[in-house]
């Protein structure tokens, strides 16, 4: 984040502070989701890769209609994770001026003298956001496992 934010300016790329933040919590998190992946489809054994060889099945067919499939299973619960995980990491954009909803919670307690208030709601509003994708997340999980075991 500091990088992108305060290093790209120096080779002449600068970006607002939303522009930033958003480059740097896209990046950092992809890297993290793009492993998930990785970990979801090696969890599918070899044989199901050959089974689809032996059917004659071409590699794209294999791989939408056989693997990915299965890999949504372990796949689903993690990325869960890590979107419950980025509404705990916003806070960090405040650093780069990003008036995000801890910082105008903070900028409330200053104008009225009234932080525990302010920041009490902004933790109501986290863990709301938060169970509502726990909740999302598991029917979205058992949507998956039994389309898959029904196919």
């Amino acid at each position: 984040l500091f990088f992108i934010f305060f290093g790209l300016p120096r080779f002449g790329i600068t970006l607002s502070p939303l522009t930033s933040g958003i480059i740097a919590f896209s990046l950092y998190n992809s890297v993290l989701c793009s492993e998930v992946y990785r970990a979801g489809l090696n969890a599918i054994p070899k044989g199901q890769w050959e089974a689809c060889t032996a059917l004659n099945l071409s590699f794209i067919r294999s791989f939408f209609r056989i693997i990915f499939p299965q890999s949504l299973i372990p796949i689903i619960p993690a990325l869960g994770n890590f979107l419950v995980g980025i509404f705990k990491e916003t806070p960090i954009l405040s650093f780069i001026a990003v008036a995000e909803v801890m910082h105008v919670a903070k900028m409330v307690g200053y104008e009225y003298y009234e932080f525990t208030e302010a920041i009490t709601a902004v933790g109501i509003l986290f863990i709301i956001l938060s169970l509502i994708s726990a909740k999302l997340i598991s029917m979205t999980e058992i949507y998956v496992r039994r389309s898959v075991i029904h196919e």
